[in-house]
Formats: structure tokens, C-alpha cells, sequence
């Protein structure tokens, strides 16, 4: 093995040793809970606007009764466009207009799930996660707008931010809704119907 002969004189020497030693020590004083991973000190202080939206089917998604639609994204931006694209996964599946879909960082926190962004993971570990949030979502809205247009769910669609029932030509958006279907229960066992594909 090659080692290049480095030259360092002794104040560089120490000051590299004092620098490490310090910064073993603060790590060693810092509280548990300010470790990303760790359990937060506070949810409140942590909450995001998904969190405290009128229809919350999920961490990653919120919706106020303006119709804005919240979409925490947990993975940090590295270059590659994962702030953008998990969001956007969410947002398909939920037929939202994106001009009203805002983005929030989520912090660190478990209940996101695993929050590395290294190894050009996060949309296979994460596709589904969104799709079942933006599902969920739509899926409490059709509920609530088959109620309140007294039709079958089943004779109810979604189209840009919208529930339509084309048969009578009603349309109800999704703010008029959140109220009405906030108060719906899902069963967080049972997989919402995810949109096909085409």
C-alpha cells in the first residue's frame, strides 16, 4: 500500500484533534430525540399542514376545505426530482389539479418510513405508499359526494379536482367535500381502489 507523505505541522495537527475530540463529545451530549430517526420531542411542533388539514387520510396527504391539497414529501432533494415526483404520484391518484397541490418537507420522523435518500430508491419504496394516499383521499371524497348527490358511488368519477357524476352532469369539487368526508372512517386494513393505469 501507497501512502503519500502528507506534511502537517503541529498546530495543524492539534487543532485537528481538538476539532474531533469536541465533536465526539457534543454528539455524545446531544439529546436522543434531535437524531432523525429518533422518536420527536413534540408532535405538535412537527406538525405539518397535511397533518392538520380538515381531511387527513394519511401522513403524506392533507386537504383543506379551499381545496388546497397538501403533499409531504419525507426524502430529501438531491438532484434528482423526488420532491416533485413522489408528490406527484399522490396527486395523480387523487385527480388533483396541481396549480392547488402544495409540497411540505417532511422532518425527520418515523412514522414516514425509512427517510435515507441514497440509492435511487425512492420512488420503488415509496410509489405505492403515495398512490394508497391520493386513493384514500378520493376514495373519502366519491363517498362523501355519492351522500350528498343521493347516486351509487359506483356512477361516480374524478376529474381535475372534481367528483363528477356524468349521468346527471353534477360536478362537486373537492373542497365543498373535505368537510362531508372528513368524518368518514377508512379501514386502513383494507387497500383503497388504486386508478388503473390507462
Amino acid at each position: 500500500m501507497f501512502i503519500e507523505n502528507i506534511s502537517l505541522s503541529r498546530r495543524q495537527f492539534l487543532n485537528g484533534i481538538l476539532s474531533t475530540g469536541a465533536f465526539v463529545v457534543a454528539s455524545r451530549l446531544m439529546p436522543e430525540d434531535l437524531f432523525a430517526q429518533g422518536a420527536a420531542p413534540s408532535a405538535a411542533i412537527f406538525n405539518t399542514k397535511a397533518d392538520t388539514a380538515a381531511l387527513h387520510p394519511s401522513v403524506y396527504l392533507g386537504i383543506e376545505p379551499n381545496g388546497t391539497v397538501f403533499i409531504v414529501t419525507h426524502r430529501s432533494e438531491m438532484g434528482t426530482g423526488i420532491r416533485t415526483s413522489l408528490p406527484l404520484v399522490a396527486a395523480d391518484e387523487l385527480d388533483a389539479d396541481w396549480s392547488k397541490c402544495r409540497i411540505e418537507q417532511g422532518v425527520g420522523d418515523t412514522r414516514y418510513g425509512d427517510q435515507n435518500t441514497d440509492g435511487s430508491r425512492s420512488i420503488r419504496d415509496f410509489y405505492d405508499a403515495f398512490r394508497v394516499a391520493g386513493a384514500s383521499a378520493r376514495s373519502m371524497l366519491i363517498t362523501a359526494a355519492a351522500t350528498q348527490l343521493n347516486v351509487p358511488a359506483a356512477e361516480l368519477t374524478t376529474a381535475n379536482h372534481e367528483v363528477v357524476h356524468a349521468k346527471s352532469g353534477r360536478k362537486l369539487g373537492y373542497g365543498a367535500l373535505v368537510p362531508a368526508a372528513a368524518l368518514i372512517s377508512i379501514d386502513l386494513a383494507e387497500a383503497p381502489a388504486i386508478r388503473k393505469a390507462s
